[in-house]
């Protein structure tokens, strides 16, 4: 079944972050952050169904840039809706057209949401931005516009968390502000609804997004389940067989976050296993990195100061206090107003991400070529159910 796109996806917003225009919603996080997104039934059936991911979008970004990557994943999603791909649940004694029906609102309806950013600049550190006031009202409010399921998919990768750490804030708030303008849709289905939508490069991975919408269903509903696929908007470079072949290759494989290549020798203090994971995770991480920060638009932000520059720098910060391997002072030269390098950023960034990654799928996949068969990035998962009260 394929479900139809709503009007176009009106998304300035997020070009804004460039252009002074308004900006749309995306993520950050405060340092102190200890509460991460709960995880309940709904979203566990997003993270562990088993639909086929096979869309492709364009880039995102989690910085004011974010505001211009979001843009892009709202504009891939609302194409992508066209392709959606439902999974029903065969074994349920309730309508099962009834779930599709909600997916099919979700594709062929579109939702505005509005918020402020005043709550996030309130909870973060003291250092992380200026006082509410220096910031223009519409530096502070952001709007989104666009098919509710693109949008559901943006809160998804909005409120992403690495390690159960949350990465950003206002991702957190954008969940919460659409949970009304999407539920809303759902009040001509004949029963309750409930929405998860998950993000993660693979199954298991230590990063992941989640966003979810509804009540929790109880232990004894009869419920109702259909699953869809809408593009996450990162851009992943598959690579060949070959790049699995370790030190074999001579000239050592190539590093695709811009950074050169990996000699022989690089990773002489890596588990030797480990190393034969690198190629895949550094073109993972590599998606996501150019995804959330997408190199020209950042470099932008970063130049134009305001609170899209402030926002960019905390989420950098953010990113690489996560990390192992990488500290915010690192990035302090790359991301100097006067002379800022988002690539070289986001190079830093990918090295330390693709280790993480790197070291995970050793313990996790038997061999790397099951690893890239794994890898699921471009793809934002989302969860239907309904039932009876």
């Amino acid at each position: 079944m394929t479900s139809t796109p709503g009007p176009g996806s009106s998304v300035p917003d997020l070009l804004s972050s460039v252009s002074g225009l308004a900006s749309v919603a995306e993520t950050e996080s405060a340092t102190n952050d200890t509460d991460p997104s709960t995880t309940d039934d709904i979203e566990s059936a997003a993270a562990n169904t088993g639909t086929p991911r096979r869309c492709i979008g364009d880039g995102r970004a989690v910085s004011t840039v974010l505001d211009v990557a979001l843009c892009l994943v709202l504009m891939s999603a609302a194409v992508g809706v066209l392709g959606i791909y439902l999974a029903g649940d065969e074994d349920t004694g309730h309508t099962p057209e009834t779930a599709t029906h909600a997916v099919e609102l979700l594709g062929s309806t579109t939702v505005s949401v509005e918020y402020t950013l005043e709550p996030v600049l309130e909870r973060a550190p003291e250092d992380a931005y200026a006082d509410p006031d220096d910031y223009t009202r519409s530096e502070l409010t952001r709007v989104t516009h666009g098919p509710a399921a693109g949008v559901l998919a943006d809160a998804a990768l909005a409120n992403v968390s690495l390690e159960d750490e949350l990465l950003t804030q206002d991702g957190r708030l954008f969940a919460t502000a659409i949970e009304g303008p999407i539920a809303s849709e759902f009040a001509v289905v004949d029963g309750d609804v409930a929405v998860a939508a998950h993000w993660t490069p693979y199954e298991g991975a230590p990063l992941e997004g989640r966003a979810h919408i509804g009540p929790t269903p109880s232990p004894t509903a009869d419920v109702s389940s259909v699953s869809m696929t809408v593009p996450s908007g990162f851009a992943l470079d598959r690579i060949d067989a070959a790049d699995f072949a370790g030190d074999e290759g001579g000239d050592g494989d190539v590093d695709e976050s811009g950074g050169g290549s990996r000699n022989e020798g690089e990773y002489e203090d890596e588990n030797p296993d480990e190393e034969a994971y690198h190629p895949i995770a550094t073109s993972v991480s590599t998606a996501i990195v150019e995804g959330y920060f997408p190199p020209e638009q950042t470099s932008l932000v970063l130049e134009r100061g305001g609170l899209d520059r402030d926002r960019t720098v905390y989420r950098y910060e953010r990113f690489a206090t996560a990390l192992d391997g990488i500290d915010p002072a690192d990035l302090e030269t790359s991301l100097e107003q006067s002379n800022s390098d988002a690539q070289a950023a986001n190079a830093q960034i990918v090295d330390a991400l693709a280790g993480s990654m790197a070291a995970d799928m050793e313990s996790r996949f038997d061999t790397p070529e099951e690893a890239a068969d794994a890898i699921a990035v471009e793809d934002v998962t989302i969860v239907v159910r309904v039932w009876e009260t």
